[in-house]
């Protein structure tokens, strides 16, 4: 059984880079079609994960295109607002702008109940500069 896993897990690794690489792909290229008056709205079916954080993984987000998006926005825009209706909160996009008033996130998700990831609190608002920046919304 030690073997199989062995065997499975690099194989594994090698097939996760090239979809990290397309639907992160796909939300940079849609930000920057936006960014270009290309179209006037984007979807990426395969994005949005959400959980990702700079250093690791999380919640099998490996990297958090959405934040890739939006900084791919923050070129060519003052200020995004990120709005997220899954029923998870997303603690990476929170956390990459935490800090900062160019970016509001709205989170609407379940919370409490030990429910993943565990963050999303009403009194997590930002701090510093992204202070009242953070809104989480508990259903």
């Amino acid at each position: 059984m030690l073997r199989c896993i062995l065997f499975l897990v690099p194989l594994l690794c090698l097939r996760i880079f090239p979809f990290c690489q397309i639907y992160a792909g796909g939300t940079i290229d849609a930000a920057r079609r936006l960014n270009n008056h290309l179209c006037d709205s984007a979807i990426n079916w395969a994005g949005g994960l959400h959980h990702a954080k700079k250093c690791e993984a999380s919640g099998f987000c490996y990297i958090n295109d959405l934040v890739l998006g939006i900084l791919e926005l923050l070129k060519y825009h003052a200020r995004v607002l990120y709005i997220d209706i899954d029923v998870h909160h997303g603690d990476g996009v929170e956390e990459a702008f935490y800090f900062t008033d160019r970016v509001m996130t709205v989170s609407f998700h379940k919370y409490g109940d030990l429910f993943f990831p565990g963050t999303g609190e009403v009194k997590e608002i930002g701090e510093r500069e992204g202070k009242l920046y953070a809104i989480n919304v508990r259903r």
